[in-house]
């Protein structure tokens, strides 16, 4: 059906083009039908933009710019192991295009070939052009490579959240009492407690001395009831110091609160819809220095908390 659409699209834009000699005119007909191709996937309808394109590359072969363009659409479609087929051909026509190495780096990220992937990024940062979107992509390379490795990271042994000393405002078996030191969106502050990594060392993690109002809180949505506190500091503390964390499985949420800024923007930009046991995550930053928009909620998309 989606062939046949398309083949229709085909006709009537070839009905539209002026005769002329049959090898010029299989290159207007090409870019008809990658126009076409184009329009079509900007209405998200990356199937048929596949067939339009795949048409188009019948007409010209050489034309390095449609493998790209249909490696976008494969890539869009989690087509990954097409995609990357697509973008090296192109790289094959053109060899160094920019917008080609980001399509064979997204690509091998889609195959979850992240170490590849990365070098791909890394030679993107040397064109200042592609710079920005290279660097965010780089960054979502390292975190999956740091997690994939996560066997070289440390693993913490954390005690039970009851073990720990209770939150500001809050005593043990009693509900919380809200505390003015408290922060309702961070979750207040996490008292010093002692952990062992996997080579046996104790090692003491403790809170920064600063007040609440100078951490860099990021709050962690979509979180499913089974996450803990060692799971999401195995995930963010690679960015950088972590002055508290406290899980909300109730509201299935969760409130990371770094000490530096930049090593919560980091994580902000490298962990944004990653799987965490099972579940895509979504991200906000919550300090009004870099604060971000709240995720768009789609049916389905973000878990809410149960109704009373």
């Amino acid at each position: 059906m989606l062939r046949k659409r398309a083949l229709t699209v085909a006709t009537l834009v070839f009905s539209q083009v002026p005769r002329a000699r049959p090898q010029e005119a299989a290159m207007e007909h090409s870019l008809v039908l990658a126009g076409c191709g184009n329009d079509t996937a900007k209405q998200g309808c990356y199937q048929d933009a596949v067939l339009l394109f795949t048409e188009a590359i019948k007409l010209n072969p050489r034309e390095y710019r449609f493998f790209g363009n249909r490696s976008f659409c494969y890539e869009r479609l989690q087509c990954y192991a097409e995609a990357l087929c697509d973008a090296q051909l192109a790289l094959s026509l053109q060899p160094g295009w920019p917008k080609g190495l980001f399509r064979q780096g997204k690509a091998l990220m889609g195959l979850k070939r992240y170490a590849e992937a990365a070098r791909t990024f890394e030679e993107l940062m040397r064109l200042e052009d592609f710079r920005g979107d290279a660097a965010i992509q780089l960054k979502r390379c390292q975190a999956h490579c740091l997690l994939e490795n996560s066997s070289c990271l440390p693993r913490w042994n954390i005690p039970p959240r009851e073990a720990l000393l209770p939150w500001p405002g809050e005593q043990q078996g009693r509900k919380p009492v809200p505390s003015s030191n408290s922060s309702a969106q961070a979750g207040g502050h996490l008292a010093p407690f002692m952990v062992t990594n996997s080579q046996g060392k104790v090692i003491q993690i403790s809170a920064a001395q600063v007040p609440a109002k100078e951490w860099f809180p990021v709050w962690v949505g979509n979180l499913v009831q089974a996450v803990t506190e060692e799971v999401l500091l195995r995930y963010f503390l690679p960015f950088g110091p972590i002055a508290s964390i406290r899980c909300l499985p109730r509201r299935f949420c969760a409130f990371i609160n770094y000490t530096r800024r930049e090593a919560a923007e980091a994580a902000f930009v490298a962990l944004q819809n990653i799987e965490v046991e099972g579940n895509k995550i979504v991200l906000q930053l919550k300090h009004p220095v870099h604060a971000t928009p709240p995720p768009i909620k789609t049916p389905g998309s973000i878990r809410q908390p149960p109704k009373a």
